[in-house]
């Protein structure tokens, strides 16, 4: 299904984005003369996005393996992983609404289809 290849662009654009901000947060704030609260304050920040990260990172691979092996189980996985990463860190929430609907509608039309060619 096509919503699955765009739930996995979506998902991996998005992915690449949270990724470099982040950098530029952990590396301004390890930056020489910056004070150590400053420091302290941007490690923090990147520890508890990382397993947002991780979580979106791999829905968008899952997403891109259900498109092109067209199986409905591995984008219910994908749309799983994203409601996860929004409840994790539910302020980054927005971002991934579209993947997750998208995911799952994704997941819906694959199983039709394969249930429409069973049933032929």
């Amino acid at each position: 299904s096509i919503l699955l290849f765009l739930s996995s662009i979506i998902g991996i654009a998005y992915s690449v984005f949270i990724v470099n901000y982040f950098m530029g947060v952990g590396n301004q704030s390890m930056a020489s003369g910056s004070d150590i609260v400053r420091q302290i304050g941007g490690l923090i920040a990147v520890t508890f996005v990382t397993p947002h990260v991780v979580l979106v990172s791999l829905a968008a691979v899952a997403n891109g393996v259900a498109w092109y092996i067209n199986n409905g189980w591995v984008a219910l996985t994908s749309s799983v992983l994203y409601l996860i990463a929004g409840l994790i860190f539910i302020i980054y929430l927005p971002f991934i609404i579209l993947p997750m609907i998208l995911s799952f509608i994704g997941f819906m039309r694959v199983n039709y289809k394969k249930s429409k060619k069973k049933l032929a």
